[in-house]
């Protein structure tokens, strides 16, 4: 046997000599998480209510719907006690009674409350109340409510619909904001700001009040407001700034309404069509005003109404058509 014989037959024995025992011991254990380690959540339904509300929330955490709840005459339905708090809808439903009050509140004063996805309707009172720090309201409908769809104070509220309620559609008292939110058919005010917070990318329409109220230090930005009983915007206390709204049809009063005393408010952008009374009007002792940029057309009484003591760009007239020549960036349009 030569040497490279002997070579071969090493490596190929190798192997064979040093495996060992293939028989399977006992099996591997579980590596993944269960759910409820992953994110804990506790059905809102397993929790215990008191003489105010069906359920309470007194401990941090997330928790969840596991069916529709129907609630009783002189309670709320969900009550919040505490801190961090997610309350999930599970795409149910929270459904009022004649007599109940609120379908979900916040004793008032916690911190990151959050709301969402599921709707609320027909309770006696307000259908969402969180008056809280850093709250969110996500994805709800509210609709035919005795008070209010949602109020929330020092919030965002987004992806939300009120419709039908008695009172305002969606109120929040700021800082907060009202995002890409549909308000219809409520009795009052399609949205109501107060004190330094945003709307954007919403609709208000056909509400019986203003499709807009605000109240000191807001934005009103690129939103259609149409047929609402008590105008487009009404800005009571400045500043508020009106940017790129679409405004039409509103029923009374002005597509855009600045009433005294409000000052140091922006109009800009604003397109506004057929409204009962005015286009824009700054009625007199709301001072500092500027109005720039705007387009108004077939308003009833007049397209535009400033009174003294406010700046507005020059108001061009193009009741038959015709090509802009001479004009500024900051020209308003009528036509």
């Amino acid at each position: 046997m030569t040497k490279w014989m002997l070579l071969t037959i090493g490596i190929a024995t190798v192997p064979w000599a040093f495996s060992g025992n293939l028989d399977p011991g006992a099996p591997p254990a579980p590596t993944m998480k269960t759910l409820d380690q992953v994110q804990p959540r506790t059905p809102v339904q397993t929790l215990a209510g008191d003489a105010t509300a069906l359920y309470v929330i007194s401990q941090p955490g997330s928790y969840y719907l596991t069916a529709n709840l129907t609630g009783v005459s002189g309670k709320d339905g969900i009550l919040i006690n505490t801190d961090n708090v997610t309350v999930d809808l599970n795409g149910f439903a929270l459904i009022g009674v004649p007599g109940s009050k609120v379908g979900i509140r916040s004793v008032g004063g916690e911190r990151n409350t959050v709301v969402r996805n599921g709707s609320i309707r027909g309770w006696g009172l307000t259908g969402i109340e969180i008056c809280t720090f850093n709250g969110l309201v996500d994805s709800i409908s509210s609709a035919n409510n005795g008070l209010n769809g949602i109020t929330a104070c020092v919030a965002v509220v987004k992806n939300c619909a009120a419709r039908e309620n008695f009172g305002d559609g969606i109120r929040v008292d700021g800082p907060g904001s009202i995002l890409d939110s549909l308000a219809s058919d409520n009795g009052g005010d399609g949205l109501n700001l107060v004190g330094g917070s945003l709307i954007d990318r919403c609709i208000s329409r056909n509400n019986g009040g203003a499709g807009v109220k605000a109240t000191f230090e807001n934005a009103i930005t690129n939103s259609t407001l149409t047929n609402n009983g008590g105008g487009g915007v009404r800005a009571e206390v400045g500043p508020v700034l009106i940017a790129h709204n679409q405004i039409s049809f509103n029923r009374a009063n002005a597509g855009i309404w600045v009433v005294n005393p409000a000052t140091n408010c922006r109009i800009e952008g604003n397109n506004l069509v057929s409204n009962a009374g005015y286009g824009i009007r700054i009625e007199s002792g709301a001072i500092r005003n500027i109005t720039i940029g705007n387009t108004a057309s077939r308003n009833t009484v007049a397209n535009y109404s400033i009174s003294a003591g406010n700046t507005t760009g020059s108001i061009l007239l193009f009741s038959g058509g015709g090509t802009i020549t001479q004009s500024t960036p900051w020209s308003n349009f009528e036509f």
